[in-house]
């Protein structure tokens, strides 16, 4: 701010001046000294009237202005509810599948083996095609892009990944997997493991696992043995008759015959036995005293097949008459 003074004050000093002139004039007359103090009441009320215009006419500190900043334009910040700032979407598959892991977007379940069964014997070197066959049992679309990924085990394809459908797959429906592959060239027993891998590079798995496909390579199977029925051998027993009488101390005579259609004559293996005595030999004939009683006599013969088979007579033994 700029202060504008006024000029009443130099005025004032130009009519004292003018006054005491006038007065230095004059003679000592009493009307001069009635002049004289007539002048100096003029000269005490002007120079009173300077004092008050000079007072009311000098700035004061007062009238120094001040800067007052203007209010600033920043909001205060109150308190409340932190607003929730929505995350910004990437771009990924429908379903975000952890690399590795079995998801519900997609996974495979296990129909059934179409070519090559487990232990499939296979020659050295041969080339042969698996086949597999997989329903979808997620909820995605299998569609061109999806592969079968070599996963570990013996590597026999050409390659370890094979786009394997031209067709979307769509969920609850099957697919058949096939891969050419060529037997290793030493014998042996080999495996190999595969996985599937989606559209946008996640692998998933086939029952949570892999599938695989396992051959024996020029490994020569023992052949099994056609066995033909096996008849059972005949026995006769020729002596004694059955509910022959003898007396203690007669020696007994047991002879048999036994056939059998695939070992021939069984004769000599005739086992004997008495319920009494027991064991009484082995043998075509043999002799032997049997002691008082009833006895049951049995011959047995078996085949080399194990075909079994008894024939019985009863023996009665008493005591001599008196």
């Amino acid at each position: 701010m700029k202060i504008t003074r006024k000029t009443t004050l130099p005025a004032l000093l130009i009519s004292i001046l003018l006054i005491l002139s006038l007065s230095a004039c004059g003679g000592g007359s009493e009307n001069e000294q009635d002049e004289n103090l007539a002048v100096t009441q003029v000269v005490e009320t002007a120079m009173a009237a300077i004092t008050q215009t000079a007072a009311a006419q000098s700035p004061t500190p007062n009238n120094t202005p001040t800067f007052t900043p203007a209010p600033s334009s920043t909001p205060t910040a109150t308190s409340g509810p932190t607003p929730t700032v929505p995350a910004i979407p990437t771009q990924t598959s429908v379903f975000q599948q952890p690399s590795s892991e079995t998801s519900t977007c997609d996974i495979g379940g296990f129909i059934s083996d179409v070519t090559i069964p487990d232990g499939t014997q296979i020659a050295i070197g041969s080339t042969f095609t698996k086949t597999w066959k997989i329903e979808n049992i997620g909820t995605c679309t299998w569609n061109k892009n999806y592969q079968i990924v070599f996963n570990g085990g013996t590597q026999m394809a050409d390659d370890v990944a094979y786009r394997f459908t031209d067709e979307d797959i769509e969920p609850g429906e099957t697919v058949e997997v096939s891969i050419d592959m060529t037997a290793p060239g030493t014998a042996g027993t080999y495996t190999s493991y595969w996985v599937f891998k989606n559209d946008v590079g996640q692998i998933f798995y086939v029952d949570g696992g892999s599938i695989y496909v396992e051959i024996a390579v020029g490994i020569t199977p023992t052949p099994t043995a056609t066995l033909q029925p096996n008849d059972p051998p005949t026995i006769v027993i020729n002596t004694p008759a059955d509910e022959a009488i003898f007396t203690t101390g007669d020696t007994i005579t047991f002879s048999g015959t036994a056939e059998d259609p695939e070992d021939g004559d069984l004769s000599n293996s005739i086992e004997w036995r008495s319920d009494i005595d027991g064991l009484l030999g082995t043998a075509a004939s043999l002799n032997f005293e049997l002691s008082e009683g009833e006895h049951t006599i049995t011959a047995t013969v078996k085949d080399t097949r194990g075909a079994t088979v008894k024939a019985t007579i009863t023996v009665y033994v008493e005591a001599p008459s008196p």
